[in-house]
């Protein structure tokens, strides 16, 4: 599944991550691979307020220099201010 992928050691390899609709955006915040991650393109998601925030404070993310979040949370509530 979708949150298997997150588990997947591979991950560390890659430095170019796109995602695109169902995306378990906190199973991605809590993975400890994808620690060379440069650049991150999330859409058609839904993320809330916790997932955000776990993306942010992820450890394994640190190193992101680009990050795009892209037609999410077209149809569920607005993320809080921060």
């Amino acid at each position: 599944g979708k949150k298997a992928f997150f588990s997947r050691p591979e991950l560390s390899r890659l430095r170019v991550l796109r995602l695109d609709g169902g995306i378990d955006v906190g199973a991605l915040a809590a993975s400890p691979h994808p620690t060379r991650l440069e650049d991150l393109y999330i859409s058609d998601a839904t993320i809330d307020d916790t997932e955000a925030r776990a993306l942010a404070d992820s450890p394994a993310l640190a190193g992101l220099k680009k990050l795009t979040i892209y037609g999410v949370n077209t149809y569920a509530p607005p993320l809080a201010p921060a």
